[in-house]
């Protein structure tokens, strides 16, 4: 993972590595997924497996004690390592922006000025320029049952993408011209922003835009590790839950 997407290359405020376990120990099979969780550990332990690449670090902010009721304790206890690749892998080539702009079927052509490479600037075919049939377009690719839309009333010719949660880089996105943008994680205050100035701005969540790598993190690291079993976890999934009305 470190010659695909250098630890190194991670954003100042990131955690990434190893975060829990021996450097020294072996395993010939590994869980992937995007956030740590009880069940994901429970997953673990079930399955045997040596140890957990989630794309969330699972020890992002400072810690003052580590305690048996928290995931990090359970994990080192039972002797599963846990190793997190976040902004590394977003912004590497072939990561997790990349994957989302290829899965869409739009073109990247540079990175957003002012973004640190989290944000693509992207081409639009003329299929995907009407906002709707973009939308609908990253719903089917996201399989979310629908995405919010915040119509700025033109024809998107080039857009921004930023998996995860890049409502911070709109403004960017703006200034370097494009038409509208996909990220998650947008407040409705911005969403009108954008509408009164003409911006498009499709949210399809956080976890939504990013899980999409799973898979692409799979086929690479079973090529380069044969013998290694590598598998997405059953219990990977949403802290939101989509509840529809009776």
């Amino acid at each position: 993972m470190d010659l695909w997407a250098p630890f190194a290359g991670a954003k100042d405020f990131d955690n990434v590595g190893l975060l829990v376990g021996d450097r020294e120990a072996e395993t010939d099979f590994v869980l992937l997924c995007m956030d740590v969780t009880a069940d994901i550990l429970a997953e673990a332990e079930s399955l045997g497996a040596g140890a957990v690449l989630a794309h969330h670090p699972l020890i992002f902010r400072a810690q003052k004690s580590f305690t048996a009721e928290g995931l990090p304790f359970r994990a080192a206890r039972s002797g599963i390592a846990i190793v997190a690749c976040h902004t590394n892998l977003d912004c590497a080539p072939g990561g997790v922006n990349d994957t989302l702009i290829s899965a869409i079927g739009l073109e990247k052509t540079e990175d957003v000025p002012g973004t640190e490479g989290c944000c693509a600037m992207c081409a639009c075919p003329a299929e995907l320029s009407d906002p709707e049939a973009l939308a609908k377009q990253v719903c089917r690719v996201t399989g979310l049952p629908y995405v919010r839309l915040a119509r700025g009333g033109k024809p998107l010719e080039r857009v921004a993408v930023c998996c995860g949660g890049g409502a911070s880089f709109i403004d960017a996105a703006v200034a370097a011209g494009a038409d509208g943008m996909i990220t998650g994680d947008i407040k409705y205050s911005s969403a009108v922003d954008a509408v009164r100035s003409g911006f498009t701005l499709i949210d399809a969540g956080h976890y939504e835009t990013e899980r999409l790598v799973l898979p692409v993190v799979r086929a690479h690291l079973s090529k380069k590790f044969p013998d290694c079993r590598f598998e997405i976890a059953s219990a990977c999934r949403s802290a939101f839950e989509f509840i529809s009305r009776p």
